[in-house]
């Protein structure tokens, strides 16, 4: 039975930390990206981990902690 004074517990999805992107526009260790499911690019550059060299075209792995997200690696 729920405690009527306590709030609801969440029952919808969680953002994930996770998110897949294509490369668009390369920088120096960073890139601009487009998220699947968007249709623009963001004009922001994303900082890539030093194991990945973007590649205009490639589909990528990003991982989002505190609300910056980093390029982690081809997917």
């Amino acid at each position: 039975m729920d405690n009527p004074f306590l709030p609801p517990k969440e029952t919808g999805p969680k953002e994930s930390v996770w998110k897949i992107a294509t490369i668009v526009t390369i920088g120096t260790g960073q890139a601009t990206v487009k998220f699947d499911g968007e249709d623009t690019a963001t004009d922001k550059y994303y900082k890539c981990s030093a194991s990945y060299t973007p590649v205009a075209g490639d589909r990528v792995l990003m991982a989002w902690f505190s609300g910056s997200g980093v390029i982690l690696c081809k997917f």
